[in-house]
């Protein structure tokens, strides 16, 4: 059997979260244990910036596809970095004003707020658990280097009519208990990122696969050989996956890899 590339979102995917913490299932470190034994290619593919990824998975994964597909890291050295233009950025600035949308512009290793609290800022940074703060209040717009963007809105009205209002050029990944969505572009997302990194190590993308929960997941999900839904993803990613598993916190991961005969 030819070794697999496989790719894993990361919330709710291989991160659990209870409200007040997020983790790893025992069942799913194991899971990555032996299939890194038995020699296939893992990779983390998520929204979240490399700063955070290398923080949780350093010792569990091969490389990173970051920011929606936009910063891709493999065998310790980046090997794409696509930023948002200057032009992009001035848009997404004079649309989130008009509607009062606060975000962090994401970058590999900073963040640019928007019309966001202290609160929020101080927030962010503990939740990134680095020395020095992740998200930057004190910026010129020639200074950003972003991949993707956060944005947070003020209650699910407001998050409804924004996404309406943004969906012709945006895809929104939301986190509807904290009124938040990670953002990605219709012209790349994860599933360029797979691509662009298949090509790169001179593989072949039928020896691909991936989980996912989210919205931003369901390109990924069918640009991959197996895609495989996590059994907490919402339906409309359920529906686009070639296998639906158990949720992350019931050994989603574990089990569709024990089913599939890879571990």
């Amino acid at each position: 059997m030819n070794k697999k590339i496989i790719f894993f979102d990361i919330d709710g995917t291989l991160l659990v979260h209870n409200g007040k913490e997020s983790t790893i299932p025992y069942s799913t470190k194991e899971a990555l244990k032996k299939l890194k034994e038995k020699g296939h290619n893992l990779f983390i593919c998520s929204g979240r910036p490399i700063r955070f990824a290398i923080q949780e998975f350093q010792e569990m994964v091969d490389g990173y596809i970051c920011c929606n597909g936009t910063y891709i890291v493999y065998n310790g050295k980046c090997i794409y970095n696509k930023l948002i233009d200057k032009d992009t950025l001035k848009y997404l600035i004079k649309e989130f004003c008009k509607l009062g949308i606060s975000a962090s512009f994401s970058g590999a290793y900073n963040g640019y707020s928007y019309n966001m609290s202290s609160e929020k800022i101080h927030q962010m940074n503990r939740f990134y658990k680095t020395e020095n703060p992740y998200i930057l209040d004190n910026w010129n717009i020639e200074e950003i280097e972003a991949n993707n963007v956060d944005v947070f809105f003020k209650n699910n009205e407001h998050m409804e009519k924004c996404i309406k209002y943004l969906e012709h050029k945006l895809i929104f990944n939301t986190h509807k208990p904290y009124l938040s969505a990670d953002v990605s572009f219709k012209n790349w997302d994860k599933s360029k990122g797979i691509e662009y990194l298949v090509k790169y190590m001179k593989r072949d993308m039928k020896d691909t696969m991936a989980f996912g929960d989210g919205k931003n997941d369901i390109t990924m999900l069918k640009t991959v050989n197996i895609g495989i839904a996590m059994g907490n993803a919402v339906d409309e990613v359920k529906n686009k996956a070639d296998m639906v598993t158990d949720s992350a916190a019931d050994d989603g991961i574990y089990n569709a890899l024990n089913k599939l005969h890879l571990i």
